[in-house]
């Protein structure tokens, strides 16, 4: 498990923090280049880490690009076995998708975008990650459910989010604002689809929960210091918290706060936060009896809104209220009103079949993830991690019914008087020199080769796809792997043999004769035998 302040994930934060800040292209070449010098040369063959930036500069400018990054940074999580960078590349990946549905709608597959979420979320639960990689998969899964409105399968992940900053976080991190920001702003969504379809009690719930969060975020960036991660967050927040005001019980001075905020937040760049506000403050105006004022910030909001934003749940709340307003002053309004209450009520029975399918995705895919450790538990051997007996007899039976010419090598290794070990030294030390032994054998295999313990000092190798050269090769290499490990490590002794996978059975005698070969000739040497002699 990467802690937090390793210097990998603290450059990571840095590109990414760079990227959502206006760096993308310069992020993405920075990110490139060390997937190259961390890997085997190659982008793809980083670590899951540095593909998160790359991703993230990538995704919102190009989305079928940051689709195949996507790729990428899952290929590279599931080489690696980082179920927590590989939650978030699902959850970026299902991201993607959608971007791309809202370009293309040809594109746009719902289902797919669900069972990756359904699969991050699987990932992430059983991961054990913790910091800044639980924080970014349980991030990317919320901001992926949003879009759907799916706000009940978001919001605890925007919750956990919250909770893992503020034990990670100084008192004058911004961090923590930002989550409960995030926080608010799900509440008021959520309260204004509720609000289109009627249940006004549900939705008032969602307003006070939403300033409860705006005004914690208020009070934290009030007392954290001036500094460019700070500044940008206090006018939204100061926003959002007099938007939920506004819905309150007491909403006295919240039109005035909104009205004065609006420009500012709209010139931060920030358009979503501006249409949000926009129904709550009509009504507010209205019910302050200021009728005109209240159309003309509505109008104003539509005639600004991009084309693009206009199939947006929080757009369609803003011609609802628009709609309820005209009905208000103008009975030849109210069929449109009538019209678009039941376009809102149809919408809001796709969402709940929506979410009936989503909860349904989730459940199966944490089934079959707990399958998969249960497999995965019952194939590795417990004290070095490697794979056990058990999973290598079944490669090897496997092998056996097949009729493939293609060939295959086998070693099998043996520690050289490790009795003595245990008998003097102790069974802890013991342990420790099996640990030791199994991490230079795997660091010294190819990425698809089989380790795997097969007895209590024996280990073995398979090799697909390697003739009698490749397998000595690789029987050297481990060798000397043991023998200059930085760790006191007994030598060890390996035998090897190749041959057509169809005769897996026949590579196996002629690997463990060499082996003994290997140990008659005064053990710390390694022998591949000939399928001929």
């Amino acid at each position: 498990m990467v802690a937090d302040d390793c210097p990998l994930l603290q450059e990571v934060k840095h590109l990414v923090q760079r990227a959502q800040v206006g760096h993308a292209s310069e992020v993405l070449g920075t990110a490139e280049t060390r997937l190259r010098e961390l890997g085997d040369g190659t982008v793809e063959g980083g670590p899951p880490a540095m593909h998160f930036p790359r991703v993230v500069a990538l995704i919102d400018d190009d989305a079928a690009a940051g689709l195949d990054a996507t790729e990428d940074m899952l290929a590279a999580a599931e080489r690696d076995d980082e179920q927590g960078w590989r939650a978030c590349a699902l959850a970026l990946r299902a991201e993607a998708k959608l971007l791309l549905g809202d370009v293309d709608p040809a594109r746009y597959d719902a289902d797919a975008v669900l069972v990756d979420l359904a699969a991050a979320e699987a990932a992430l639960e059983l991961s054990g990650a913790v910091g800044y990689v639980a924080s970014t998969a349980h991030v990317a899964i919320a901001n992926s459910y949003v879009p759907l409105r799916l706000y009940e399968l978001a919001l605890p992940h925007q919750e956990a989010a919250y909770e893992i900053s503020l034990a990670h976080s100084s008192s004058t991190d911004a961090a923590p604002s930002m989550w409960l920001i995030n926080l608010a702003n799900l509440h008021l969504r959520w309260c204004l689809e509720l609000y289109r379809v009627g249940l006004g009690s549900e939705a008032e719930e969602h307003s006070a929960r939403a300033h409860a969060h705006a005004a914690a975020a208020a009070e934290r960036l009030a007392g954290a210091a001036l500094s460019p991660e700070v500044t940008p967050w206090r006018e939204p927040c100061l926003l959002i918290e007099a938007v939920a005001r506004s819905d309150g019980p007491d909403p006295s001075g919240a039109v005035d706060d909104i009205q004065r905020l609006l420009p500012a937040v709209r010139e931060l760049g920030n358009a979503h936060d501006h249409v949000l506000a926009v129904p709550f403050l009509a009504v507010a105006l209205m019910r302050e009896g200021r009728h005109k004022e209240s159309l003309s910030v509505i109008e104003q909001a539509l005639a600004l809104a991009p084309t693009a934003e206009r199939a947006s749940p929080t757009y369609l709340s803003l011609a609802h209220t628009y709609s309820m307003l005209l009905a208000r002053r103008s009975k030849s309004a109210e069929a449109a009103l009538e019209y678009g209450n039941t376009l809102a009520a149809d919408s809001w029975r796709q969402r709940q079949r929506t979410l009936a399918a989503a909860q349904t995705m989730r459940a199966f895919a944490q089934l079959q993830a707990e399958h998969d450790q249960v497999t995965r538990d019952a194939d590795t051997d417990s004290l070095t991690g490697v794979a056990n007996r058990r999973a290598f007899d079944r490669r090897l039976h496997a092998l056996a019914h097949t009729e493939e010419e293609r060939p295959v090598g086998v070693l099998f290794i043996d520690l050289d008087e490790f009795k003595g070990v245990n008998d003097t030294q102790g069974h802890a030390v013991g342990d420790a020199m099996l640990q030791g032994v199994a991490q230079a054998i795997d660091a010294n295999s190819r990425e698809h080769d089989l380790v795997a313990r097969i007895g209590g000092d024996e280990f073995a190798v398979l090799l697909p796809g390697a003739g009698t050269e490749d397998t000595d090769l690789a029987a050297g290499r481990i060798l000397a792997a043991v023998r200059d490990a930085p760790q006191q490590l007994p030598t060890v002794s390996i035998g090897g043999a190749a041959g057509p996978a169809r005769n897996i059975h026949a590579v196996v005698v002629c690997a463990d004769e060499a082996m003994y070969v290997a140990k008659r000739g005064g053990r710390n040497q390694h022998h591949v035998g000939s399928m001929s002699s």
